[in-house]
């Protein structure tokens, strides 16, 4: 039980240094030097990517939330409040950014489902300003090469005063609601509130894993117990065996009295004839 949860604690924290989807993207976006200008078929691609790459994303966060879980409790083991604290105000955030993924999906899925008009139209048709300028908010909070090719790609097409206004401080025509998921930052009394539920669910789990091996171990040591029990069982067959093969010994005792009081008779018989001799 213990050795596949240090591979499942292992494998989440490899996972979770990987570096995000949208790490290199940030640091060498080499792209731009190809990509000088608007193209349909660049645009075509990179917003025909825009959902698979978001959930792979969503997986990434969600291993991060799951290292910073296991981080916790195994800062409430060492007693370590203040690492517990800093671990649950990570886990809130990686909480905060998979509800805002989860929140934007049916966008995303719109604006690919309207690519073709967006591809035609000169200006931003008004039912899908949202929709638009939400994808392009986004590329800067998730870094994803995707999100980051389509945001150029629209600064060609709407002009860079366009992207400046919707990734600007007034966020134009981005939900309210979207940008306070995005930029969400627990205060210390949430932090607070949140780790005494964490400490209760850690002390949960510890108890249940000192239950599961105490479990364990006595599994363990009734199944030798059994291999004693069965090693005996087949050392008392022997014996049996071996007094059965000792009776027919015993028998042949007997066949020799009983020939010894053959003999006697036979002598008693002999002595008659000595007599009737005299």
């Amino acid at each position: 039980v213990f050795a596949i949860m240090n591979v499942n604690t292992a494998e989440k924290a490899i996972k979770a240094f990987l570096p995000n989807p949208g790490f290199l993207m940030k640091k060498i976006p080499t792209w731009k030097l190809s990509v000088k200008d608007w193209g349909n078929e660049e645009f075509k691609t990179q917003v025909s990517q825009l959902f698979d790459q978001l959930n792979e994303q969503y997986g990434w966060v969600q291993e991060k939330l799951e290292f910073a879980e296991e981080q916790a409790y195994l800062a409430y083991k060492k007693n370590n409040k203040d690492k517990l604290r800093e671990k649950v105000a990570e886990m809130i955030v990686f909480e905060k950014k998979i509800a805002l993924i989860e929140r934007v999906c049916p966008i995303v899925e719109n604006v690919q489902a309207q690519a073709k008009v967006l591809r035609k139209e000169k200006k931003c048709p008004e039912e899908l300003a949202k929709d638009v300028a939400t994808v392009v908010y986004l590329a800067d909070i998730f870094n994803i090469p995707s999100f980051q090719r389509v945001k150029h790609q629209f600064s060609f097409k709407y002009g860079e005063k366009y992207i400046e206004k919707v990734c600007g401080k007034k966020h134009q025509d981005v939900d309210d609601e979207i940008v306070a998921m995005a930029t969400y930052a627990p205060d210390s009394k949430e932090v607070k509130a949140r780790a005494k539920e964490v400490t209760e669910s850690c002390k949960q789990r510890e108890k249940d894993e000192e239950k599961a091996k105490k479990e364990a171990e006595k599994a363990k040591k009734s199944g030798k117990s059994k291999k004693h029990h069965k090693h005996d069982s087949d050392d008392s067959d022997d014996s049996d065996e071996s007094s059965e093969e000792e009776k027919p010994k015993k028998k042949s005792k007997k066949s020799k009295k009983e020939s010894s009081d053959d003999s006697d008779e036979s002598s008693e018989e002999e002595k008659p004839k000595k007599k009737s001799k005299k």
